[in-house]
């Protein structure tokens, strides 16, 4: 399903954890820690600066906003395991808000500060998203022209420590770590034989491991035998077990492996290019990033453990994103753009 890009790493972070099963556990959660002195219309604080739950319902409201353009208006009927969306939603609001709030915090730490023309698109902004409110909408969702400087703020400073610590995050990755392959497969699948059906598919397999070997047309030979969904194919060190990996590697190309051990099965391969320049490149790069967003996951830890953080249970407990209660007028990212830029 498509997925609209709007600005900012935190919320291609959110979006990720709603779409990719397993991406929450990257995420910095706030849960764990006890709420400590929060009065009851403060969520969250890290150190000793707070956040209100009105500056929260401008994300809670844009972001049901997005989910509704993403995936529609239906989403909501959608049953998860634990759950319905909204319960999972609101989990990752939640854990975004205290990444948002922390990354913010983290800038300031850094001294990243906002330039004195920023200051004033800040205000024009929050101007330009409060007035698109309803006095209904505010009243509803106690959103006020202060709380909507601050999320504009703090949503800049957020992105800027993010899009800094990248940048300046030593990390290397080698040509061979990022080396991209082409090849062309046999895959036989083991899955749902006995053990006897296995044993005796691994002996054909192995026979025709030497066949291939001796083939001077595998892809014919795989045309016929593969029972995979592709014959032809790229692969990443990450993608296969370390020791198929260590057997696909070590291939030249125009040279045929012997029957590999595989997830759900035996594959053959013939490597058709050793080292694929242009995706390696585009690979390498990738997990640069992959290494430079683990930095910054550490470097959000380290930050957590000297300026404490709290989290405001029983109010978000009360917060509701499905339904009527929450379809305000204002979006803060589709203003965001509007005076920001993509970011």
């Amino acid at each position: 399903m498509a997925v609209k890009r709007i600005g900012g790493f935190l919320l291609a972070a959110l979006l990720c954890c709603l779409i990719a099963s397993g991406c929450s556990k990257s995420g910095i959660s706030l849960g764990g820690f006890q709420i400590s002195g929060l009065s009851s219309d403060e969520l969250l604080c890290v150190g000793e600066e707070t956040c209100p739950l009105s500056e929260a319902m401008i994300f809670v409201t844009s972001q049901k906003s997005l989910y509704q353009e993403s995936f529609g208006a239906d989403i909501w009927n959608v049953a998860l395991e634990g759950g319905d969306f909204e319960t999972y939603a609101l989990a990752r609001l939640k854990d975004y808000m205290g990444r948002l709030f922390a990354a913010s915090q983290m800038a300031e730490e850094r001294h990243l500060d906002l330039t004195e023309e920023e200051l004033t698109k800040i205000t024009e902004a929050a101007e330009d998203y409060f007035s698109s409110l309803s006095e209904e909408d505010r009243k509803v969702t106690g959103i006020t022209k202060e709380a909507a400087e601050d999320a504009f703020r703090r949503y800049i400073l957020a992105n800027r420590c993010y899009e800094t610590v990248l940048k300046t995050s030593d990390v290397e990755v080698s040509e061979d770590e990022a080396r991209v392959m082409q090849i062309q497969q046999i895959f036989l699948s083991s899955e749902g034989l006995s053990e006897e059906e296995k044993s005796e598919k691994r002996a054909a397999a192995e026979t025709l491991a030497g066949e291939a070997k001796e083939s001077k047309d595998f892809a014919k030979l795989a045309g016929q035998k593969n029972e995979a969904s592709q014959m032809e194919r790229s692969v990443r060190r990450g993608e296969l077990g370390e020791a198929e990996a260590k057997a696909i590697f070590s291939l030249s190309s125009g040279e045929v492996s012997g029957l590999l051990e595989s997830e759900g099965g035996w594959r053959i391969v013939k490597c058709i290019s050793s080292y694929d320049k242009e995706a390696t490149a585009a690979h390498k790069e990738e997990l640069e990033q992959e290494k430079r967003r683990e930095v910054f996951e550490a470097e959000m830890k380290s930050f957590l453990t000297r300026s404490p953080a709290a989290f405001n249970e029983a109010l978000w407990e009360k917060v509701r994103i499905s339904g009527d209660a929450q379809d305000v007028g204002g979006n803060f990212y589709t203003t965001y753009q509007k005076y920001f830029g993509e970011g």
